[in-house]
């Protein structure tokens, strides 16, 4: 099993470099687009820099100042900085960590896949073959821009241990439950979400079949253990109560929800790098395009005709939770009508889902629990002389799934930084620093406009990708700023961009001295809305700024 295993391993990761060209070639210096990959890159830093001081300032960094607890801000990535610190440390490169972490999802999901249908079937190719619908399915492809939500490699092992826990009892398998449910809500708050309510399918049908005397052991043990599992969830959540403490009113509101839930045609959606694009609905965005593909919805809908009296239960379940994580993806309203879904109800009875944005992601469970299905009826055709099947099946999987040209940005290292973000190392580490300009998020174009914008061709109407960059760059030289990028932006970054929008004015100025910032980065090519020499000729009415130094048309000014 371990040479199949290990076989198995290189065949996924062959199959993600090729599936990602040309991306995969450019892992040391590129990132997925120029947003969210590229806060990422920074969050990772961060917390690798804390780790190595002791946890200093872990929550409290450098952006978005001076507000605090700013890490909460966004998913912490504290699994995902299990594997990228060291590289971190080895390379002092954040983005070829990161990378490297988003392409070995693919071959752990495709094993973790592996081991839960294994162990349901005992079939190892079937197994093999489910792993890799689970791990190469469209929404997981479509999210390798997204940390969070392409850490879903955990989740076949928790449902896999949560089966065993429940069928064998034993102290291992609950310790190794909650470690995978530990890992998957600290890789995204989403998935410690969304298991909860879909474990329960799983824990219904495996009761079912015990005494109540197992029963009741397995539970004694449960809550043995449940006060220090509390315990170890509250430390990985405690950036998000804290949040939750200092805005007490912080919730997603229904309506908020609807742009990113799915509708139906996103089930025939693929991404615009798809081969089968021409054929399908290619949407830009990366939330909507959640293709299950024919060969594995066929496969796991024969399951309930392929599949023996003792195993179609479980394969139910599997289908069950599919079809809830199905229309859960559709958030409060089916497709953009007022008709109401299940989301709405469990809305209003769990409040957890107040911290959702994007239902649509939920669908990882759909592919989840239909590949566990398709692994019993691949089981049944392999048991049969017309085995050789499997390999036309999965050919035709492939040709499904299959991207052309994944597109990339370059990102600047710390071997070409902008020479003004050299500069800023020689300035005292405690120090207070703005960019400028800035604009409300709102304000500038839509981002998916801003996606591929590479550093060079960024200005003040990309909002998201400039302070994505701003907040990339303070990985090398470490200040503290009023800018920053995160999923949510706090009011007194939005107070800070309204007083700015008047920069250079007594109100700006003032703001600013008041919040102890003593250096201004101002980017010249960056302005749009008005010629940089009126704010030039502005500037110079105010003796207080003092120039300082100058990198083309970077202008730094001392107040």
């Amino acid at each position: 099993m371990k040479k199949f295993i290990l076989m198995y391993s290189v065949f996924c990761i062959g199959v993600t470099l090729a599936i990602l060209l040309p991306f995969s070639r450019m892992i040391d210096h590129a990132l997925p687009n120029a947003v969210d990959p590229v806060f990422y890159a920074w969050n990772l830093s961060h917390n690798t820099q804390s780790a190595l001081h002791g946890f200093k300032n872990l929550l409290d960094t450098n952006i978005f100042y001076p507000e605090g607890n700013t890490l909460a801000f966004s998913d912490t990535l504290y699994a995902q900085s299990l594997f990228t610190a060291p590289i971190i440390i080895l390379t002092k490169n954040p983005v070829l960590a990161e990378n490297l972490y988003i392409l070995v999802t693919f071959p752990l999901a495709a094993i973790a896949m592996f081991f839960l249908t294994y162990y349901l079937t005992d079939h190892a190719l079937a197994s093999a073959i489910a792993g890799i619908f689970y791990a190469f399915s469209i929404p997981r492809l479509s999210q390798i821009g997204h940390m969070p939500a392409v850490s879903s490699q955990w989740l076949p092992l928790f449902f896999l241990f949560l089966i065993k826990y429940i069928r064998e009892g034993k102290f291992r398998n609950l310790l190794l439950l909650f470690t995978w449910y530990a890992l998957s809500i600290a890789s995204s708050v989403y998935f410690g979400i969304f298991l909860i309510p879909l474990a329960l399918v799983t824990v219904v049908t495996e009761c079912v079949k015990q005494t109540r005397a197992v029963l009741i052991e397995r539970m004694k043990t449960v809550l043995i253990w449940t006060l220090p599992g509390i315990f170890i969830l509250i430390v990985l959540l405690f950036p998000y109560i804290r949040l939750k403490a200092e805005y007490l009113t912080i919730k997603r509101p229904l309506e908020d929800t609807v742009e990113y839930s799915a509708i139906l045609t996103d089930y025939v959606s693929v991404l615009p790098t798809s081969w089968l694009g021409d054929l399908g609905f290619p949407v830009q965005t990366n939330e909507h395009p959640l293709y299950p593909t024919v060969t594995v919805l066929t496969l796991a809908l024969l399951s309930l005709w392929f599949t023996s009296k003792n195993n179609k239960k479980i394969a139910v379940s599997f289908l069950c939770i599919a079809a809830i994580a199905f229309l859960l993806s559709f958030g409060p309203y089916w497709s953009r009508t007022t008709i109401r879904m299940p989301y709405y109800y469990l809305y209003q009875v769990y409040p957890l889902l107040g911290s959702v944005r994007v239902p649509a992601r939920i669908s990882i469970f759909v592919m989840l629990g239909v590949s566990v299905a398709a692994a019993y009826t691949l089981a049944n055709i392999l048991n049969t002389r017309y085995r050789h099947i499997s390999i036309i099946i999965l050919l035709i999987f492939l040709a499904e799934i299959w991207q052309i040209g994944t597109p990339f940005v370059s990102v600047p290292l710390r071997n070409n930084l902008p020479p003004v973000y050299n500069f800023l190392n020689q300035i005292p580490n405690d120090s207070v620093i703005v960019e400028l300009p800035i604009r409300l998020e709102s304000e500038g174009l839509t981002i998916e406009d801003q996606l591929m914008r590479p550093y060079s061709q960024v200005t003040e109407v990309d909002t998201f990708a400039l302070e994505a960059y701003r907040t990339y760059f303070s990985v090398f030289h470490g200040k503290r700023m009023i800018n920053g990028y995160s999923s949510f932006f706090p009011s007194v970054y939005h107070h800070h961009i309204h007083v700015l929008s008047t920069f250079p004015s007594e109100e700006s100025l003032t703001m600013l001295q008041k919040e102890h910032v003593r250096y201004i980065l101002v980017h010249a090519a960056q302005y749009v809305s008005v010629p940089f020499s009126y704010v030039a000729a502005r500037i110079r009415e105010f003796p207080q700024l003092r120039q300082v130094a100058q990198f083309g048309d970077d202008y730094v000014y001392e107040l």
